[in-house]
Order: C-alpha cells, then sequence, then structure tokens
C-alpha cells in the first residue's frame, strides 16, 4: 500500500555522550539558594528525597547568580510533603520531557514556607536533590 510506514523513525539508544547534566545537594541549615548552571539552559526533571516531618518547598530562579529567596522573581514552585511515618519518605521525581527553558540560567532554592515571601532555612541534612539540566 502507498501509505506503509517503516518503524521505528527514531530509535533512542543510550550512549556515552550526551544526556543531561545533573547537579546534586545534600541539605544544609540554609535556604540552599544554588546556582545550577550560570547561563541559559533547560530544565529537564528532579528528585528529592525529604526526611523531615514539615514539608518542603522547592523554588527555581531564572538567573546566573545565587537567588534571595523572597526577593528574586520565582520561575517554578514545587512542594514537598512531610515524610508520612518513621517507615517511610517521600520522593518525588518530575521529569520534564521537553525542558523548561530558563534565559539567564537556572538556580533553585529550598525552604520550609509556601510563600513566595518566605526565605525559612530548612534543617540539616534533612533532604536531597539531584536537578537534571542542560
Amino acid at each position: 500500500s502507498s501509505n506503509s510506514y517503516n518503524y521505528p523513525l527514531v530509535q533512542i539508544v543510550p550512549g556515552d555522550l550526551g544526556g543531561v547534566s545533573v547537579s546534586s545537594l545534600i541539605g544544609a541549615a540554609t535556604n540552599n539558594a544554588t546556582v545550577v548552571k550560570a547561563s541559559a539552559g533547560q530544565l529537564y526533571g528532579f528528585d528529592i528525597f525529604n526526611l523531615d516531618q514539615t514539608p518542603i518547598y522547592v523554588k527555581f530562579y531564572d538567573v546566573a547568580t545565587t537567588p534571595t529567596p523572597g526577593t528574586t522573581a520565582i520561575k517554578l514552585r514545587y512542594g514537598v510533603s512531610a515524610v508520612a511515618s518513621a517507615l517511610g519518605t517521600h520522593k518525588p521525581t518530575v521529569w520534564i520531557p521537553c525542558g523548561v527553558p530558563f534565559s539567564a540560567g537556572i538556580s533553585f532554592a529550598v525552604v520550609t514556607g509556601i510563600t513566595d515571601a518566605d526565605n525559612t532555612s530548612v534543617a540539616v541534612s534533612e533532604f536531597l536533590m539531584n536537578v537534571y539540566y542542560k
């Protein structure tokens, strides 16, 4: 038939080169303001492992410098619930297949307050986070 297709048109194969870069952080007793990439890039996802008994909030910023939570404009927000029990933890993974563009740079902070004005430090060693970017 004239409407036949040959599959696969594209085959995705893991390789030694390419893929995303990773920035990894173990939380300190601060707002954990971190520069992931000091130039334009794309955020492809992140995962975060929360041991704390309180929710924490990841706030991403489109800046090439260390953000100041409560002052720097937020581009993306994400809440992480508190640990459910002593036997379990909350570890969300967020994948963004097409990426979110950041024109100046990719930075983030992790705080204990949900409001944009919040700059409350988290407890030391209560979370770990990986950010996947290009």
